[in-house]
């Protein structure tokens, strides 16, 4: 899997949809779902990837009732798949029997999670899950590009995990 950084100097400008919003400002979903995508189709002689500036077309920033300004990231999931995956589940509360259940998917070669991460300092994250390595899940860091190994791991760096989205490939 291919680590995306938000801020990487290629498309830290690029902007989100058609918004005004940088991909280094709030793209930190929008490279995680790169990264995923990275597992499922990225073969380094062919060099074909999903990038985070093309993927970041496909998707609008959008606000909530009673929020002043837009900054809720949604994407087109029927675009997705042209894209070459598709859009599995959503959990947005997390619970202990989340963790077995993401397990289970990250040991599956064509399925991805997104974990969404609350940060120490106050705001939502979103970091990239695969395959469990020697000691445990494999996360990518947007913000970062570091590598953060177990769950146990993440809740050391972030404050609380929030809930998740699955991704699979699309055969």
């Amino acid at each position: 899997m291919l680590n995306y950084k938000q801020c990487d100097p290629k498309w830290r400008d690029a902007k989100i949809g058609n918004s005004k919003t940088s991909l280094c400002k709030a793209g930190c979903l929008i490279c995680s779902i790169c990264d995923i995508h990275s597992k499922f189709y990225y073969k380094p002689e062919s060099k074909v990837k999903l990038t985070p500036p093309e993927a970041a077309s496909q998707f609008i920033f959008t606000s909530v009732s009673g929020d002043p300004e837009p900054h809720y990231v949604e994407w087109n999931l029927t675009e997705w798949q042209d894209f070459g995956q598709k859009f599995v589940e959503r959990v947005r509360t997390w619970t202990d029997e989340d963790i077995k259940k993401v397990n289970d998917y990250t040991k599956k070669p064509d399925y991805g999670v997104v974990l969404n991460v609350e940060l120490k300092k106050g705001g939502q994250h979103w970091v990239a899950m695969w395959l469990p390595g020697l000691f445990g899940p494999v996360c990518n860091d947007p913000i970062s590009g570091s590598v953060v190994w177990k769950l146990t791991g993440l809740l050391g760096k972030y404050k609380r995990i929030l809930g998740y989205a699955v991704f699979s490939k699309v055969n």
